[in-house]
């Protein structure tokens, strides 16, 4: 389970990183890794050892309706503009705000669903679920705001084409 939460930290770390420093707004990367995400964090739940209890699967709709939610308002906060002719993305400091707000609703969710009686094993394996959920909603709201631009998603190379324009003369 560490090495799994590991897993996770870094690959939010990673996303944060890019999408801090603004990255090209690709269609396959905005919904193959968030569906990849949700669809091993459904895996790990089916797979929990004794298994999901009503009020574990109770307070697993709430987690993930919760984090769809959140999703969908951290794609409001994502600037979303066109550069070198495609669009991109860049979190900006609301949507770290709501970053933390969602970290701090999920512990909150976690706590009541303790106290409800739910497993903390089952607890724990839906965290990839709903972060996998978050992300699908954020998506959602980006990739939407992106077709409004009329500007073409950036092709698979967009990033390095980026970086040798500012380098050359």
């Amino acid at each position: 389970m560490l090495l799994e939460i590991l897993i996770g930290v870094a690959v939010v770390g990673y996303l944060f990183a890019r999408r801090l420093a603004g990255e090209p707004l690709k269609a396959r990367r905005l919904v193959v890794l968030p569906a990849v995400i949700t669809v091993w964090g459904g895996y790990q739940l089916a797979h929990v050892h004794g298994g999901v209890h009503a009020v574990d699967l109770a307070v697993i709709v709430v987690a993930v309706v919760v984090s769809l939610v959140l999703g969908l308002v951290r794609g409001t906060t994502i600037r979303v503009y066109v550069r070198d002719g495609h669009l991109w993305q860049r979190y900006t400091f609301v949507t770290i705000a709501v970053w933390l707000v969602s970290v701090a609703i999920r512990l909150g969710t976690d706590w009541a669903g303790h106290l409800a009686g739910a497993s903390t094993t089952v607890l724990a394996s839906s965290l990839v679920l709903t972060l996998g959920v978050s992300f699908l909603g954020e998506a959602a709201v980006v990739g939407m705001r992106g077709l409004r631009l009329g500007a073409p998603f950036a092709p698979q190379d967009a990033r390095r084409s980026a970086r040798a324009s500012r380098l050359s003369p």
